[in-house]
Formats: structure tokens, C-alpha cells, sequence
């Protein structure tokens, strides 16, 4: 046989070979995620609503085109109803555009992945509230009212102690520890903050 047909006969038997191999890798179903951590408790986070961030102003907390980082700081949030933890919703007070993309930031929002940290972003030093990151998000707060559950009072501690006021006016701050409950009562959880926030 000579050289060329020696190579023919390799390049087919390669050919054969990738086939084999593709229809192998397309019967082999791809290994299922394995996760050792719980299931949320409730199926999905609560998003906004109607009257949430759209990007125009609210409460005197802009919408701006980068985050604004000359003040930065956050706080943690933990919602219990019955007893059972409420996860923030990703992307609290950052519209997504059609692409998928950031239309802008609120100086009060959240990130992917949050588990429940409040970034406060602004580009000067200023006292936010509790009431106002609801009102970002288009979710409803008073002493009777948790995201629209009126079965109750709304307890609130700050820094794992209970806080006497509405929860609206809760004052956010660096590393603030925030529970609101309302229905079964249970232990308020603590929170440790990552290293670097």
C-alpha cells in the first residue's frame, strides 16, 4: 500500500473512531448536580413588584449608570414568616434591560447570589432606612405589614435586639444585623459577614 493510501486508510479510521466516540457521549446522560445544601424553604425568592425599581427616583435614591462606591457599605436582612427564611430576591434596585443587561443601580440593592446583604452604594455619605430598600425593591413594610402578610405584628431586632419602632425606620448601616418576623417566632439567626464587606 502506498503512502498516500496509508494515510486515507488512517484518516478514515479516525473518522469512524469520532463517530463512535460522539454517539457514545450523546447516550451518556450528563451526571445530575449534587448540592449538600437544603432547599429554600419557600420555592422562590419574592421579586419586586410593579411599583418597584423601574429607574426613576425613589424616595431621593437615584438610579445611576455605575455603582456609585464612595460610600459603601453593607448591611444583612433576613425575612422569617411562620418560621421559615424568605431568601432575597437577586438584583433588588438593578433594572436588567432586554439583553439581560444593567440599566442602572440604585444606591439600595442587591447582587447575584446575595444571601440576604444590602449594599449600600452612594456617592456621598447619607442615612438610609430599611423603608426605603422596600420601597426600591416595590415590596411593602409597616408594623402590621411584611411583604404584603397582615396576619400579625411585624417583629423587628436589630443586632439579634428587639427594635421598638416601625421596621421602616430601622437605619442601615455597615455590618447591621436586620431580622424581620412575622407569624411563629423563632430564634433571630446571626449572620457572619465575608471577609473584605
Amino acid at each position: 500500500m502506498t503512502r498516500g493510501g496509508r494515510l486515507r486508510l488512517l484518516g478514515a479510521v479516525g473518522v469512524v473512531v469520532s463517530l463512535a466516540l460522539v454517539a457514545t457521549m450523546r447516550l451518556v446522560a450528563p451526571p445530575t448536580a449534587v448540592s449538600d445544601r437544603p432547599p429554600p424553604s419557600r420555592p422562590s425568592p419574592i421579586t419586586g413588584t410593579v411599583t418597584g425599581a423601574t429607574g426613576q427616583t425613589i424616595d431621593g435614591i437615584q438610579c445611576q449608570a455605575n455603582e456609585a462606591l464612595a460610600y459603601h457599605l453593607h448591611a444583612h436582612l433576613t425575612i422569617l414568616i411562620d418560621g421559615h427564611t424568605v431568601p432575597l430576591a437577586d438584583l433588588i434596585g438593578i433594572p436588567i434591560d432586554g439583553a439581560g443587561q444593567a440599566r442602572c443601580y440604585y444606591w439600595l440593592h442587591t447582587h447575584v447570589g446575595s444571601t440576604g446583604l444590602i449594599h449600600l452604594e452612594s456617592p456621598t455619605p447619607r442615612l438610609y432606612t430599611l423603608g426605603q430598600f422596600f420601597d426600591v425593591w416595590g415590596q411593602r413594610l409597616g408594623t402590621h405589614d411584611l411583604m404584603g402578610d397582615t396576619a400579625g405584628a411585624v417583629r423587628a431586632y436589630v443586632d439579634l435586639q428587639p427594635y421598638s419602632g416601625s421596621p421602616r425606620d430601622i437605619p442601615l448601616s455597615g455590618h447591621r444585623q436586620i431580622v424581620l418576623e412575622i407569624g411563629r417566632q423563632v430564634t433571630p439567626p446571626y449572620y457572619v459577614f465575608p471577609p473584605n464587606y
